[in-house]
């Protein structure tokens, strides 16, 4: 790729095939703004679902990273899932404490903590 002037840059294909798609995806660098920065163009017609499809779920995630753009939010997504407990984890959070840590008053855990004690003492377990 040579610079034909002014930041405009040109590849010449040497073996060019009519038959083949030619695909140019180019990151203007990290001082333009998303919609500036990234371009593609091709020999193909670009409104085809296929050209579309390959160009958004073929995009390395990696160059989505620009603030408040959709590309940084699924992966501040995927981030933010990975990092949420295991079932396991919040499973034994649940059913491995003991009673007596329910005590806030009003709270599910201290009213089923007094009902299960008042039933305890009634049949004769405490």
């Amino acid at each position: 790729m040579s610079e034909v002037a002014n930041g405009i840059y040109k590849y010449s294909f040497t073996t060019y095939d009519v038959t083949k798609e030619y695909a140019i995806y180019v990151d203007g660098g990290a001082t333009l703004d998303n919609t500036d920065r990234y371009q593609y163009s091709s020999n193909a017609n670009e409104g085809t679902d296929t050209f579309i499809e390959t160009a958004v779920w073929d995009a390395q995630s990696s160059a989505h990273v620009g603030t408040g753009t959709f590309g940084k939010e699924l992966v501040d997504i995927g981030t933010t899932v990975d990092a949420l407990p295991t079932t396991a984890t919040i499973t034994s959070s649940v059913w491995d404490s003991l009673a007596s840590s329910y005590t806030v008053a009003g709270s599910f855990g201290e009213k089923v903590g007094r009902k299960l004690l008042t039933v305890g003492k009634f049949l004769g377990l405490k």
